[in-house]
């Protein structure tokens, strides 16, 4: 481990108070996962399990958890930046589905940033995003630097400095634009390094009037998933907006991938999303984690509502839950 770095994940750990504040809210610690108490005081905890919501921070008075458990996390991994992140700028593989066929709708505007999650698993959501904005009048245009934001684990062994420099590299590749995310994590880690960025669903909300209307009835969940102290209330507003019922139901986290925690997190979802005739996400991983759920209720990203919303349904023909409304 860096020198640096070290001594910053050391010193972090050392302001453990050890009051289990962070064992006591963890989401995989519940489902017979990691033990964050455990492993700020530098045990193992079981951190292969650990799923980087971040509750552990949000419940924490004196240091941050989550910064510690997604470090040790992807040490435990032996995670790193490859060869495939040089090449592309995404530390996955980028996916061709839905690519022959769905070019996103550019227009002058805002530049939208994917992200390494809808680049590998749902390119489909860059077309639903755009049409949905040129429906609202906005537009949004590529972002030449699109990239990964240094969310993922992969980066958790580079300095502070090197992941700020990657992130304002980014920002800078907008021109003085604002980025418009489709990811939750990649807005949060660009405003720590000063860029303008916002997510879809906020920066949807700030333009309620032009939003399209459903030409539909339809009983809507929604799921903010990790980030839901900032998407929780203006999700709820575009619902709304679009002339959707929002159920009213609980949410949590959707498990991401990790065996055991996942499956007994989903059931939780679900369970509480009972009644309503889909779920609404914020977040291209939850999407992907609702959209493969044994017997779950189909699933839409917020930019797939907007786009249904105005006439388009073009990106829900590649999800594996369908919809019936």
């Amino acid at each position: 481990m860096d020198d640096e770095l070290s001594i910053r994940i050391s010193r972090l750990m050392s302001m453990c108070v050890g009051c289990g504040r962070c064992t006591d809210n963890c989401p995989s610690h519940r489902h017979g996962g990691c033990d964050p108490r455990a492993v700020m005081g530098g045990a193992d905890g079981g951190i292969r399990d650990c799923i980087g919501c971040g509750e552990c921070t949000r419940v924490c008075e004196h240091t941050d958890p989550t910064c510690v458990m997604l470090h040790m996390r992807s040490k435990a991994l032996g995670s790193t930046v490859g060869e495939l992140y040089r090449r592309t700028g995404f530390v996955r593989p980028v996916s061709d589905l839905s690519r022959d066929r769905l070019e996103p709708v550019w227009k002058d505007g805002d530049r939208l940033m994917t992200g390494c999650m809808v680049q590998s698993e749902a390119p489909y959501l860059a077309y639903a995003a755009t049409v949905a904005l040129d429906a609202m009048g906005i537009g949004c245009s590529a972002l030449p630097g699109d990239a990964c934001c240094t969310y993922p684990l992969p980066f958790r062994q580079m300095q502070d400095a090197e992941r700020d420099a990657i992130r304002k590299g980014i920002g800078a590749s907008a021109d003085g634009r604002r980025i418009v995310t489709l990811c939750p994590g990649c807005d949060t880690e660009l405003r720590r390094s000063g860029v303008d960025a916002v997510n879809l669903v906020n920066h949807v909300a700030r333009h309620l009037d032009r939003v399209p209307v459903l030409d539909r009835e339809l009983k809507l969940a929604i799921e903010p998933g990790c980030h839901y102290d900032t998407l929780h209330a203006d999700m709820i507003r575009i619902v709304e907006a679009v002339g959707a019922e929002f159920v009213g139901n609980r949410h949590g986290c959707c498990g991401k991938k990790i065996p055991g925690v996942s499956e007994g997190l989903m059931k939780e979802r679900q369970a509480e999303v009972a009644g309503a005739d889909g779920i609404i996400v914020a977040c291209p991983m939850c999407l992907t984690r609702y959209d493969s759920a044994p017997g779950g209720l189909p699933v839409m990203h917020i930019a797939e509502l907007l786009a249904l919303a105005a006439g388009d349904a073009s990106a829900l023909e590649y999800h594996r839950i369908g919809w019936d409304a």
